[in-house]
């Protein structure tokens, strides 16, 4: 197959975690060490051209090379279920994924399928439970998969550039910090991170700021126990300063606002880290 024969679809890239620069580096050296690309490039031909559903980093990696690479088309009905069957193949390799990465491609996978489930046919028809569908293929529960599908949408209001840190984890931001973010304007999203990143402001003071949050809560009274046998009894922190307790707020499921996140059950985080030298890439 050459070039002109192979495209990308912008929409099908989209779907997918932008690599790395260091990441796209070492799949580069894989590929230029090895004489040629792994894995085969899977193709569906969609409006007259062949589109790439998997391996496009590698085409792109081995057309600046000149490197040969293997081909092999894949058959769908429609558009959707074209960009389904690319993300549940990116799900597959979530070892290789950041836990933002996962929850996004799982969050777009749930919007994707809520109302569809699978005929025996392998298309789509009327679902009953997509979230189920989603847990099960991700050894997660219910609940996890819907956060992340509130996470994915966020994201998707995010201006790429900022998305892509959010979801890789270069930007340490809880999942209701984001959906909080993804409310400003597009145009104004660069210069609330820019508050962040030249002030001494967090991103939730700034979202604070701009009334997209509450101000975390504090305890103004902690219950200690008396020395000796005493009663316990309430003691008020002084002004100067004081052991105030805080309590974090975060996403609480269905709920945008408050409440408190239950963390990533341990099958989600199990082999999920982030992808380390070459196991990077043939994704």
């Amino acid at each position: 197959m050459v070039e002109k024969d192979l495209h990308i679809l912008p929409r099908f890239k989209d779907l997918l975690p932008a690599l790395q620069p260091a990441e796209r580096e070492q799949l580069e050296a894989n590929i230029i060490e090895e004489g040629g690309v792994r894995d085969v490039i899977l193709y569906w031909e969609y409006r007259g051209k062949n589109r790439i559903i998997d391996g496009m980093n590698r085409f792109e990696i081995a057309m600046e090379h000149g490197i040969p690479f293997r081909t092999e088309p894949r058959q769908f009905d429609s558009i959707d279920e074209a960009e389904l069957w690319i993300l549940e193949n990116q799900l597959g390799r979530r070892n290789l994924l950041k836990q933002g990465e996962i929850r996004k491609l799982r969050g777009d996978l749930y919007n994707r399928l809520k109302g569809q489930e699978r005929s025996p046919k392998g298309q789509f028809a009327p679902s009953v439970d997509a979230a189920k569908e989603v847990a099960e293929k991700s050894g997660v529960s219910k609940d996890t998969v819907k956060r992340d599908a509130r996470y994915a949408a966020a994201l998707g209001k995010i201006h790429s550039h900022i998305s892509n840190r959010i979801a890789s984890g270069d930007l340490a931001w809880t999942t209701e910090e984001t959906i909080a973010f993804s409310k400003i304007a597009k145009d104004k999203q660069q210069a609330a991170l820019r508050e962040v990143n030249t002030t001494s402001k967090t991103i939730r003071d700034v979202l604070v700021d701009r009334k997209l949050m509450k101000p975390k809560p504090k305890k103004t009274a902690a219950t200690v126990s008396a020395s000796g046998d005493g009663p316990s009894q309430s003691v008020q922190p002084s002004s100067a300063g004081g052991n105030t307790a805080e309590t974090v707020a975060t996403d609480s499921g269905e709920d945008d606002g408050g409440g408190t996140e239950t963390p990533q059950e341990n099958s989600a985080g199990a082999g999920e880290g982030d992808a380390t030298d070459s196991t990077i890439l043939y994704a």
